[in-house]
């Protein structure tokens, strides 16, 4: 029988516009739900983690040691730029973050791509480097 709530939370994660992924073997994931708008020229099928996402690279190794001791709960990513899967993105980069979760024997990976948030992250350093240092 078919996981109703699995699928409730795909419905919720395409909902944000969060990619989902789950292990598929050594440095390989497979996307799972819907596929972001932001990931449409990612080809279909497994995908090797160094080359479409090289940030996550080290990020994945702290992930997989969280999940194997059984620990619950969310592990996150820095904030990190790289440039858009689309075939239209002239040059352009997108901010992203991911998460790696583990809920009882289900493992996953979370990737969003920030853009407000991001904006206004960013916009809070630049004030924060213009101040003048306190003596």
């Amino acid at each position: 029988m078919k996981n109703r709530h699995a699928d409730v939370d795909y419905a919720i994660m395409n909902a944000l516009d969060i990619a989902v992924f789950v292990p598929a073997g050594p440095g390989a994931l497979s996307l799972v739900g819907s596929r972001p708008q932001w990931l449409a020229a990612l080809p279909d099928g497994n995908i090797q983690i160094d080359e479409a996402f090289p940030f996550l690279t080290g990020f994945l190794v702290a992930a997989e040691s969280f999940g194997k001791h059984g620990d619950t709960g969310c592990l996150r990513s820095d904030i990190w730029e790289q440039a858009p899967f689309m075939d239209d993105s002239e040059g352009e980069t997108y901010a992203f973050r991911a998460a790696a979760l583990t809920a009882g024997n289900r493992r996953l990976l979370l990737i969003e791509r920030l853009e407000e948030e991001y904006e206004e992250y960013r916009a809070a350093l630049q004030r924060f480097s213009r101040q003048e240092p306190r003596q």
